[in-house]
């Protein structure tokens, strides 16, 4: 069995500004394939940041990210295929319904609205939130968030 020898995930030397504030200064690790990492700070210290940089959702000012050998930045469609992001909180219209938000974090990975919509539909059914999808985020978000973040999560193929 051959042991591939490239990290999953390469934070190298990231950072990142708003503003005059620095949130990440030269920030880096390395996650090997197969490794379970927990990411601690205090509130503030940058671990969301860092997150969103690693998704692929926002870029770092200066540095990188390699996920399983490909550059969030110059690659990031062949990257993303690999990276799997939930935020904590919903980021879009509260009024939006639980198959909405489904849908939308979907597309980032690609998925069509019409194959979210049905694996939406089979997900929920499994972890919770049947019939739910209808229901607005704001409302769901309170009872179901865990079941509605494991749906989007296991739907979104990832390493």
């Amino acid at each position: 069995m051959q042991i591939n020898s490239i990290a999953m995930i390469e934070v190298s030397n990231i950072s990142k500004k708003f503003g005059n504030f620095i949130a990440l200064q030269d920030v880096g690790f390395t996650v090997n394939n197969g490794e379970l990492v927990g990411y601690v700070g205090l509130n503030g210290a940058g671990k969301t940041t860092t997150i969103e940089i690693i998704a692929g959702v926002s870029y770092p000012n200066s540095g990188d990210v390699m996920i399983d050998g490909h550059s969030i930045i110059k690659e990031k469609k062949e990257a993303s295929k690999n990276v799997s992001w939930v935020p904590e909180l919903p980021i879009f219209e509260q009024d939006a319904t639980a198959l909405d938000y489904f849908i939308y974090l979907a597309g980032y990975y690609g998925i069509g609205k019409e194959e979210a919509k049905k694996k939406a539909e089979e997900l929920f059914s499994l972890v919770g939130p049947a019939r739910q999808g209808e229901g607005q985020v704001k409302k769901l978000f309170s009872r179901y968030e865990k079941e509605i973040r494991f749906s989007c999560f296991i739907n979104f193929k990832s390493k």
